[in-house]
């Protein structure tokens, strides 16, 4: 019977293991994919065995490592050989061969040193890998996905490829989504698109043939069939034989696969896999540009090689190429592989270099360029070029007709060409001449562009001088302009206000070398005597042709663009860049600081001023042809080149660096600009005319503080327009304070553009409007908009209701990385209206969320104090917080706008009270709760109608006050850090690092709460988690007995143990239980270290941490809260105010001398609080903020200083204020300093801190060193500290200083 069973058991065991090795013989059916929408493809690649499930499921909506998309493509092509491992991440796991052969194969391309196999795929890679795998035809340069503009550059073909042939579809919206990972389902439905036939049985096989063929088995035989797709023969496949085939389509053979053909015909030729396959030579190379008479399209036979140029080498994929450079005809040596290597990015290679010009006649020289191709040890025929290159004298004009790109003439435009190139153009109307730019001068072999013009003009009609921006290829003839003979037939001179005095210069110097003019003074008279100057919105009329002009600054500050409607030929100088293939590059935006006159714009400051400059041009017609200041073709305006751009210097807001490739040509001739000059490319400039090539300068690439991998904190709108539905055009235009650039100011002298202070603009609309279209668009791809707290897609308009005579919208830019954000205020007004506006609520609701309900505003933690405004002067608005009408309800009352906009001498404005949103807490039981407040109010004012009545919905969701929330905020390098808050919103943070862990603070909870130590240690994952009590307030303190009994360290300042007892929920614990800590002290957390710091005030043993390595300061409460929402920020209660005004400055020396040591970086350090929701940047900003409304305390007394309080917190009865709340759409620096008016110089009797720093500076500080006046400084402030803490001061001097 036993052996019986044992016969039955291993017949069972056989059968399953039978059915294991046998996955085509029965379907697999996966339970999370019935009825999926690709179950069919999962199902049929499933079979095949190319992708597998896991316990049952498939995972259909799980992302696909880099690592599992290698797999894939190896069970795919089979691959035989691999590749050596050299990179550092590739460890030994199921994927390392995969990886190694799909390397080997040329398919996955790390960068140079990881392959990054863990990293989830994105779907911009997943392509590219499988066109790679599969030989998919590239694409165009462009797709029609509603994002086409975010696609990389080194992706596009590729994605524009399987868009062409119905590979790939897009997402929501028509959303390529290229950084957005791919799904297992998505990957399977790829293969599924792409691969028509999968051979994997012998035999006669008559395929589809529609897309890619594979043939995965040997002794295989295509029969009678049209291949029109690729097929690709496995590293298995062997010798494949076609019979009576048409193969079209191109053969991709892998290892030792071959294809044998038998009456069929094959046109669409054959490649090898890297692993193993073709021996035959390589073509020899291809060059881009060709010598002059042979070019390869009628675009480049534009190009007259009359300066230096450089040529571009290809070959067929995976050969390498060498090459020898020699001047004379033929005379280059034959290339060997010992021979200069090509590299796609090697600086000025291969370089046609002019000759020197001479005044007698043209100069030429001839280069000879040889190259070969070499792939698997076979090489190439001799490629064998000659390149002509000719310097004319400078005293000539090239004068002819600009021509397009297919070669054709454009019309009543005449070329003008200096000795570099330089592109001017003469048009003339009926009234007058204008010349555009005024190229290069030199005085010794002088051209004379005005002389030139009048012959082509003739008598009698005045040539004016248009300067599309005062750089000196652009000017240096200017001075000839001014002539007595153009003078008096009324010829002018125009340039942007902005480059007044750039251009000036530039008259005065050639002016006087030409010996035109005899000193400046004559110079600069004859220069004002014909000075007007154009911009945005100018209409330039010569009589029968008008131009509009756009103002366009970021190359130049002054720069403009020219366009005349009726012909579409829009003249950008170099506005937009130019993209000279046989140059190179395209657009130069390096020259960062060259001089206080001469610098670019940074990458986000040009991206606005940019896309508000084309949307004038939309706004005007349709740009046929674009005439820039260099390029030798006239562009297509109706291609795709402007929209490349965009995305070029859109690639460098999103990624910095990472999309920037080295240069190839830069003023190497300054110093630091080679090694700081990058190239942001997009578009291939081989193939496509509408190509762009950007140089940028590491020094400025992108502004201050979004510089070096802080793309993500960009919260920048980019463009803002308004207007009516179904209009072009901008209302905002009108608004001086919109001006050329959503952000930035533009000074009228031509310095650089400053941030502006306020982002507040006006609109204007007939009185009969009911609604506009609102279009916000963000800098940064990654960016999310909200309008009135409603979501709103970048780039898409909201539809605006207008209520009363002026209707408020606030725009909230939230950065990538979800902390950062930005304020926008749009008034829209009605003329001639008579309404008053509504009121509106600044940060508290329109632009303000609560991190833990970012997508709901008006929904928060805790109560909230609200105050609301007017635009309307004098306004009296009536409020209601229970749903009511206010206009005709019993309970409506009047809130006083003008308590909280007043100025005062002394303490700032006075702050009387807020409307309170949900302090319904008296007869809490503690368990969670939700309160819902309707805040409805309206506006009036005698004589005018009344506004709207408006609503604010406010949900106060309160957790349990036994319950703890957490959010992770940092997820870098070895750190992770997460806020915890309790009940009433307290924050505390988790810091992990690779060593262990640190809790600041322990919150505020009642006895039995929720165990806090295990709920940081489940957070955390680890359970060495020490809690650090910032000071001893109950806030701060509770649960800090749940470390003691877990064993764990609480540090703390000695003095401010006798509080934390006080407060601490576990009585059990005694002062022996903690370890006392002061300045100097440091936590190692393993790749997190946290200096601590002393700073008494808020209580005697306050302190913070500071991360000096992530720039990051954990405050707590010491240097107040800017808590928008609660209105008060820093309370002192029986506390004198010396002391922290002493701590105040004594801490912002520290940070002064950190930041000149380079220890800490000012412009990316953040500060996280102890009540604030979001962080604080510009630590010194409310550092000074806090130190005036201690000084006005010190200085006027509190009698004075102290006004009535929005609340009284602790027995305060007094506060001092100092900055706005409600600044800057509601992001000011403010303080709300409470105290006790009895208590806070209560101490003894102190000298003004100021008086002490006067008298010091005066009596003492002759002779002293920088270093030796920092020390007396720092003790001198000291003595405003009581002698308690002045004790402690000097017994910690050394590390104080």
């Amino acid at each position: 019977m036993k052996m019986k069973r044992k016969r039955i058991c291993a017949w069972f065991i056989t059968l399953a293991m039978l059915l294991t090795m046998l996955p085509s013989a029965f379907a697999v059916s996966f339970a999370d994919t019935r009825g999926y929408w690709a179950e069919d493809s999962i199902n049929r690649w499933s079979d095949r065995g190319v992708i597998r499930g896991h316990n049952g499921d498939f995972e259909p909506n799980s992302p696909i490592t880099r690592a599992d998309m290698a797999v894939i493509i190896d069970r795919v092509m089979d691959y035989q050989t691999k590749a050596e491992n050299t990179f550092a991440d590739l460890g030994t796991a199921y994927y390392t061969d995969p990886i190694l052969r799909v390397a080997q194969a040329g398919v996955m391309q790390g960068d140079g040193k990881n392959v990054r196999p863990k990293d989830k795929i994105t779907r911009e890679e997943a392509v590219s890998m499988l066109a790679r795998a599969l030989s998919v035809t590239v694409g165009g340069s462009s797709t029609n996905f509603a994002d086409n503009s975010r696609i990389s550059s080194w992706a596009m073909s590729n994605v524009a490829a399987f868009a062409e042939n119905g590979y790939i579809a897009g997402r929501s919206g028509n959303r390529f989504e290229q950084k957005a990972n791919i799904t297992r389902a998505e990957v399977v439905k790829l293969l599924d698109n792409m691969i028509s036939d999968y051979i994997t049985e012998s035999g006669t096989v008559t395929p589809k043939g529609t897309d890619i063929v594979i043939v995965k088995t040997s002794g295989v035989i295509l029969n009678k069939t049209k291949l029109s797709g690729t097929v690709v023969l496995g590293g298995k496949a062997g010798e494949v034989k076609a019979t009576d085939c048409e193969i079209t389509g191109k053969v991709v053979k892998i290892h030792n696969s071959t294809l044998v053909t038998n009456g069929s015909t094959s046109t669409g030729g054959s490649t090898s896999g890297s692993s193993g396959g073709g021996l035959s030579a390589p073509a020899a190379p291809s060059a881009y540009s060709r010598p002059k008479g042979q070019e390869t399209s009628k675009s480049l036979g534009v190009f007259n090689y009359d300066m230096t140029y450089f040529v571009t080498l290809t070959a067929q994929d995976g050969a390498d190429i060498y090459y020898e450079i020699a001047e004379g005809a033929d005379k280059a040596a034959v290339p060997t592989t010992a021979s200069k290597k090509f590299e796609t990015y090697q600086y000025r290679q291969i370089e046609i270099t002019q000759p020197t010009a001479s005044a007698d006649g043209p100069v030429t020289r001839t280069y000879n360029v040889k190259a070969i191709a070499v792939q698997n040890g076979r090489t190439s025929s001799v490629a064998n070029w000659n390149y002509d290159v000719t310097s004319i004298p400078h005293h000539e004009l090239k004068v002819g007709a600009p021509k397009d790109w297919n070669g054709n003439e454009v019309p009543d435009v005449t070329l003008i060409q200096d000795y570099d190139s330089d592109k001017m153009y003469l048009v003339q109307g009926t009234d007058r001449a204008m010349v555009l730019d005024a190229g290069y001068f030199d005085a010794d072999d002088a051209a004379n562009l005005y002389e030139t013009a009048r012959k082509i003009v003739g008598e009698g009609k005045p040539i004016d001088l248009i300067i599309g921006h005062p750089h000196p290829d652009h000017v240096q003839m200017t001075h000839q302009f001014l002539c007595a003979e153009n003078k008096a037939l009324g010829a002018k001179v125009y340039v942007n206000e902005r480059g007044i005095e750039v251009l000036r210069d530039y008259v005065k110097r050639f002016g006087i070398s030409s010996k035109m003019f005899a000193d400046e003074a004559a110079a600069s008279e004859a220069y004002d005597a014909q000075l007007e100057t154009l911009k945005n919105g100018d209409v330039y009329d010569m009589g029968g042709t008008k131009f509009n002009v756009i103002e366009l600054p970021g190359h130049q500050v002054a720069g403009i663009m020219l366009f005349d409607t009726a012909t579409g030929n829009l003249f950008t100088t170099d506005q937009i860049g130019n993209n000279r293939a046989h140059i190179m590059d395209s657009f130069w935006m390096q020259f960062a600081n060259l001089s206080s006159t001469f610098f670019a714009d940074s990458m986000d400051v040009y991206l606005s001023s940019l896309q508000i400059a084309l949307e004038r041009v939309d706004s005007l017609g349709t740009v046929k042809r674009i005439l820039t200041g260099h390029n030798d073709v006239v562009l297509d305006g109706t291609a795709s080149y402007l929209d490349i751009l965009q995305t070029a210097v859109q690639k460098v807001v999103d990624e910095g660096t990472d999309a920037m490739t080295p240069t190839l040509r830069t003023l190497d001739s300054i110093n630091g600009y080679l090694e700081n000059t990058k190239t942001v490319v997009v578009g291939d400039r081989l193939k496509d005319i509408n190509w762009v090539g950007i140089n940028v300068n590491l020094q400025n690439y992108l502004s201050d503080g979004y510089r070096n991998g802080n793309e993500d904190k960009i919260a920048d709108l980019s463009n803002l327009s308004v207007h009516k539905q179904g209009e072009k055009g901008n209302l905002l235009w009108n608004d001086p304070n919109f001006g050329i650039n959503v952000n930035w100011q533009y000074p009228t002298d031509g310095a650089k553009p400053t941030c502006k202070t306020t982002t507040s603009f006006v609109a204007e609309v007939d009185e009969n409007t009911t609604s506009i279209e609102i279009v916000p668009t963000a800098a940064s791809s990654g960016a999310k908009i909200t309008v009135n707290g409603n979501a709103v897609e970048s780039g898409k308009a909201y539809q605006g209701t207008l209520t009363g005579g002026t209707t408020r919208f606030v725009i909230k830019v939230t950065a990538k990385n979800g902390s950062d954000s930005k304020t926008y205020t749009l008034n829209v007004s009605k003329k001639n209206s008579n309404q008053v506006a509504a009121p509106y609520t600044y940060t508290d609701y329109d632009s303000y969320t609560d991190p833990y309900y970012p997508d709901t505003p008006g929904t928060f933690t805790v109560t909230q104090y609200i105050a609301l405004f007017s635009d309307t002067e004098g306004a009296e608005i009536k409020y209601t917080v229970d749903g009511s009408d206010p206009k005709t309800s019993t309970t409506a009352k009047v809130f006083d706008q003008t308590k909280f906009k007043a100025a005062s001498d002394v303490g700032g404005a006075e702050v009387k009270e807020l409307i309170t949103i949900g302090a319904d807490t008296d007869n809490w039981d503690g368990s969670a709760k939700q309160t819902k407040v309707e805040l409805k109010a309206y506006a009036s004012k005698a004589g005018m109608e009344d506004s709207e009545v408006v609503t604010f919905t406010y949900t106060i969701d309160r957790m349990s006050k036994m319950e703890h929330k957490s959010r992770l905020m940092y997820d870098m390098d070895s750190m992770k850090v997460w806020s915890v808050i309790d009940y009433d919103s307290d924050k505390m943070y988790l810091i992990k690092g690779s060593k262990g862990a640190l809790l600041i603070d322990a919150g505020m909870a009642p006895a039995g709460a929720n165990n806090l130590y295990e709920y940081c240690k489940q957070l955390a994952g680890t359970d060495n988690i020490d809690v650090y009590i910032s000071h001893g307030h109950p806030d701060h303190t509770t649960q800090l007995g749940d470390f003691v009994q877990a064993g764990r360290k609480v540090y703390i300042n000695e003095e401010d143990i006798p509080m934390a007892l006080q407060y601490v929920n576990d009585k059990t614990v005694t002062a022996g239980d903690f370890t006392c800590i002061s300045e100097g002290y440091q936590f190692d957390l393993g790749g997190v270290v946290l200096d601590n710091y002393d700073i008494p005030g808020h209580t005697p043993g306050c302190m913070m941490l500071l991360d000096k390595a992530h720039n990051i300061l954990y405050s707590s409460d010491q240097l107040g809260c800017n808590r928008r929402s609660v209105a008060d920020s820093l309370t002192l209660i029986n506390n004198d105010v010396r002391v922290l005004l002493s701590s105040l400055r004594i801490f912002r020396d520290k940070v002064t001398a950190l930041t000149e040591a380079g220890e800490i970086d000012l412009d990316k350090l953040v500060v996280w609080s102890g009540h604030d929701d979001y962080e604080i940047h510009d630590l010194l900003g409310p550092l000074d903020t806090l130190i005036t409304a201690a000084q006005n305390i010190v200085d006027y007394g509190p009698a004075t200083a102290m006004r009535v309080s929005v609340r009284n917190t602790g027995g305060s009865d007094g506060a001092s204020f100092a900055g706005d709340r409600y600044a800057n759409g509601g992001t000011g620096h403010f303080i709300c300093m409470n105290g006790s008016k009895a208590n806070v110089l209560a101490g003894e009797d102190y000298t003004a801190v100021d008086e002490l720093d006067k008298k010091y500076r005066s009596d003492y500080s002759g002779g002293m060193s920088g270093v030796s006046r920092a020390v007396q400084g720092i003790c001198v402030r000291a003595l405003a500290m009581s002698g308690d803490t002045l004790f402690r001061f000097f017994e910690r001097f050394e590390r104080l200083v």
